[in-house]
């Protein structure tokens, strides 16, 4: 049997093969066939080759593309930047979006992109493409120092890979939200500058957001940011005098291109973690888990095996 007389079934499966938007946009386009069948069966390929291109927590992933499409009050949204990817256009959500990434109101929750039709929205697979990139960079160099130091490519077993990157997505997505002040509650006009010294207040938003999540996958974002600070300040010891890494947030995208680009040396926005890390803590504390139990399960999380840990 030639390749042209594959049965329908069987190139259906061969497009949802694609490892990226950029191939299936290649094989749509060589082939009539290909693209009949892409057009018969165009969501349920989108969402197969967007499970591909993210490899783990596609809904994780899809809502952080989705609040990077909301403007930012630092510049444009991710999605308006130039694109590779060969998909159609014809979503200008970016740029029409009355929400900005300061109100996290009405931000879906993950479960929406359950039965999402990724392909009313082509910027935003554009923009889990972007994401997904620096989350498999940092995946694999996390496999290397904490899973097996022989590989260079993650060796993480299937559930500590989607730990790791739901993890990294959510606190990548919390970090921005403290960038964009969509984290605190806005201060009463009526304060008249009373009580300096007193603490924001969190919104009730993102208040819920945190406490929607079980102790074990908060213990894991906290151990994301452990491995994330740790990483920036290994990737530091490679400069000489001040780095912009000494006095910034530790940005996911910045820090993954550190990795692979090494005349880089960080444009980060300086964000504070601390309070959110901090109130992280007094959830999983409220939840009967000691200060001790808490430190430990975080240098824990995550990892269960190690690669020749009974090596001498």
């Amino acid at each position: 049997m030639s390749y042209s007389q594959l049965p329908v079934d069987v190139i259906h499966e061969i497009l949802e093969d694609a490892p990226d938007f950029a191939t299936l946009s290649a094989a749509t386009r060589i082939s009539k066939t290909h693209h009949e069948v892409f057009k018969a069966h165009p969501k349920s390929i989108v969402r197969a080759v967007a499970e591909n291109v993210v490899g783990y927590a596609l809904h994780s992933a899809a809502r952080l593309a989705d609040y990077h499409r909301r403007p930012s009050q630092w510049g444009p949204p991710v999605a308006t930047q130039a694109d590779p990817s060969g998909l159609p256009d014809g979503d200008n959500s970016a740029t029409s979006n009355p929400l900005t990434r300061e109100d996290i109101f009405g931000l879906p929750d993950e479960d929406h992109f359950t039965t999402f039709d990724f392909t009313k929205s082509p910027m935003l697979i554009r923009t889990i493409e972007r994401d997904a990139s620096a989350v498999r960079t940092l995946r694999d160099f996390y496999s290397q120092r904490r899973k097996d130091r022989t590989s260079l490519k993650s060796m993480l077993e299937p559930q500590e890979a989607l730990r790791f990157d739901r993890a990294m997505y959510r606190f990548w997505l919390w970090l921005e939200m403290v960038q964009e002040n969509a984290v605190w509650k806005e201060e009463d006009p009526s304060d008249n500058g009373e009580d300096i010294d007193q603490e924001p207040e969190m919104r009730e938003e993102f208040v819920a957001i945190v406490k929607s999540l079980s102790s074990e996958e908060l213990l894991d974002i906290l151990h994301i940011f452990v491995f994330a600070t740790e990483t920036r300040v290994w990737r530091t010891s490679w400069t000489t005098g001040m780095s912009t890494f000494y006095a910034s947030s530790v940005d996911p995208a910045s820090l993954a291109r550190s990795l692979t680009d090494v005349a880089y040396s960080g444009a980060f926005a300086h964000t504070t973690w601390d309070p959110i890390h901090m109130f992280i803590k007094d959830v999983l504390l409220s939840r009967n888990l000691k200060p001790e139990q808490v430190e430990s399960k975080i240098s824990s999380a995550i990892v269960t095996t190690v690669v020749g840990a009974g090596d001498k």
